[in-house]
């Protein structure tokens, strides 16, 4: 079956798998978080469409108000102050180094790839400190470039 899903409902839907485990798992204390740009290996998805959909996952996770979520701007300068590329950065140890740079306790990392007219989301949240991840996520949307911006 062909799913067509907006990046908004996306997030949304992310939105309510990532956050209650991790709320619960942390006691309600609100942790900073930064999400880290998807990157890509498919020649279809330029690292600025990575870069779009990441500032939309970004804000949807600030919207909820649960973390101190850096902002895409300041988690871009922050790393590339330490000489970490962030359009190059979605392993888990690349993620673990970024999360140590920029100061914060939690860390979103993953990739979208394309396969004909279906995008695979695969993202991971790290607790920095330990290294543990402490959610995983992963998705096929059936679509277009213009579903996952939201259009």
């Amino acid at each position: 079956m062909r799913r067509v899903v907006s990046v908004a409902l996306l997030l949304a839907f992310l939105g309510t798998i990532l956050l209650p485990d991790v709320l619960r798992a942390q006691g309600r204390e609100k942790y900073s978080l930064a999400v880290l740009n998807l990157t890509s290996d498919s020649a279809t998805i330029s690292r600025s469409d990575a870069r779009v959909i990441t500032g939309r996952f970004t804000d949807e996770i600030a919207r909820a108000g649960i973390f101190f979520t850096m902002s895409q701007t300041n988690m871009e300068r922050g790393l590339f102050t330490k000489n970490i590329d962030p359009s190059r950065c979605s392993s888990l140890e690349c993620g673990l180094r970024a999360g140590h740079a920029l100061g914060v306790q939690l860390v979103v990392v993953g990739t979208i790839e394309q396969n004909g007219s279906v995008y695979t989301l695969d993202v991971k949240m790290v607790h920095v400190a330990s290294g543990t991840i402490v959610k995983s996520y992963r998705d096929e949307i059936t679509g277009t470039l213009a579903d996952l911006y939201g259009g």
